[in-house]
């Protein structure tokens, strides 16, 4: 798999047709955050959004963002990611970020990325 990645710096030249790979700041309540991030992008299920959570291990949130995220906004985005990390350790080894990667590899993936 050959994987390209192409920075928009407008919304109109993003392609519905490949992966978009939005990138979230959990600062504050989560839903907020991701439809903040979301406001004006074409999401679908091609769109995986990346939540990133600014905590110490033993602070994680203990349930997925995608269970706490059920407003109509939220449904038509192909997957929700949560992925931790902390100024000084950047991200780090835990269950999360494992799941993250594993995550992220199948849905890019699974869209037919060449």
């Amino acid at each position: 798999m050959k994987l390209q990645m192409e920075i928009c710096h407008d919304v109109s030249s993003i392609q519905s047709s490949i992966p978009l790979i939005v990138i979230c700041l959990s600062s504050s309540r989560v839903g907020v955050d991701v439809s903040t991030a979301i406001a004006e992008l074409p999401t679908g299920p091609n769109t995986a959004v990346l939540i990133f959570h600014h905590k110490k291990p033993h602070a994680l949130p203990t349930e997925p963002s995608n269970a706490l995220l059920k407003e109509d906004e939220f449904k038509n985005i192909g997957i929700i990611i949560d992925v931790a990390f902390f100024e000084d350790m950047g991200l780090y080894e835990c269950d999360m970020n494992t799941r993250a990667y594993k995550s992220l590899i199948s849905f890019i993936e699974g869209h037919g990325t060449k």
